[in-house]
């Protein structure tokens, strides 16, 4: 009898668990991938919700922007980078910089075990529609801004009701449009970019989260891909506000006047 007893716990606890990891990863959220070989940066989602696959193919001449004072490389030359640098956070900081695009996985069709399993038995009713970038990345900058907020960014982003505003209290023009820009990629709603001379010179930069801002899916995007940011809950600031401020030492730690030069000089 407690033989039997123990078999029908155990089993309840592998149903349990199987619900568990069941619901924990059978979404209709998009999946996010990128891929980064020889043949460049692809970035794809898959969108259940939309019945569509979205491909965006980065050629291997295109260069990218590698902050941090790397400067540009071609994209076929970033797995080598990756590989030489042994830096787990560089190739998301690549992506995140040069097309605002947070993936949720590294390498082709890695959509995860019951991903692929449903991949598999849906791709046949799915819409797959590609893109590519063959020429610098701002002469395609229309096309990137048209098509990365609407195929790759977040969708759980996108829903939300949080707003952005960004300030430079910097000496670097155009910083806070920039960062801007990626942001909005993203899926993030901009609500107007300022400078403001009071921000604090002595900080890397600063986030200002709204009540409970901060535990949203565009709180943390921020929070992952700013982590050098001070972090501040401002109850001054509504529900779904976020402040961003930062000045030239955000600049000098990105490298942005790399950046400037090679778009002034191309």
């Amino acid at each position: 009898m407690k033989v039997k007893i123990s078999i029908l716990i155990l089993v309840l606890i592998l149903v349990l668990t199987a619900g568990a990891w069941f619901k924990n990863n059978w979404r209709d959220d998009d999946i996010r991938i990128a891929v980064v070989d020889e043949k460049g940066i692809l970035l794809k989602t898959v969108s259940w919700q939309r019945r569509m696959v979205n491909e965006l193919q980065i050629q291997p001449e295109v260069e990218v922007w590698i902050p941090n004072g790397m400067g540009w490389y071609r994209s076929e030359d970033v797995i080598k980078l990756i590989k030489q640098e042994k830096n787990p956070q560089l190739l998301n900081q690549i992506l995140f910089y040069n097309f605002g695009f947070s993936p949720d996985r590294i390498g082709d069709d890695n959509f995860g075990l019951l991903n692929n399993w449903r991949y598999f038995w849906e791709k046949d009713s799915l819409m797959i529609k590609k893109e590519t970038v063959a020429t610098s990345l701002f002469r395609s900058k229309e096309l990137l801004d048209e098509i990365l907020p609407r195929d790759f960014a977040d969708g759980r982003i996108l829903r939300e009701d949080v707003r952005l505003s960004i300030y430079n209290g910097g000496q670097s023009n155009g910083l806070a449009s920039f960062v801007a820009n990626f942001l909005e990629r993203s899926g993030v709603t901009i609500l107007g970019v300022d400078t403001d001379d009071n921000v604090n010179k002595t900080k890397v930069c600063q986030i200002n989260f709204g009540p409970e801002t901060i535990l949203t899916n565009t709180g943390k995007l921020i929070k992952q891909n700013f982590s050098q940011c001070g972090l501040n809950n401002d109850n001054s600031l509504n529900r779904g506000e976020i402040e961003l401020y930062f000045g030239d030492n955000y600049s000098s730690m990105i490298n942005y006047p790399s950046y400037i030069n090679f778009v002034n000089n191309n």
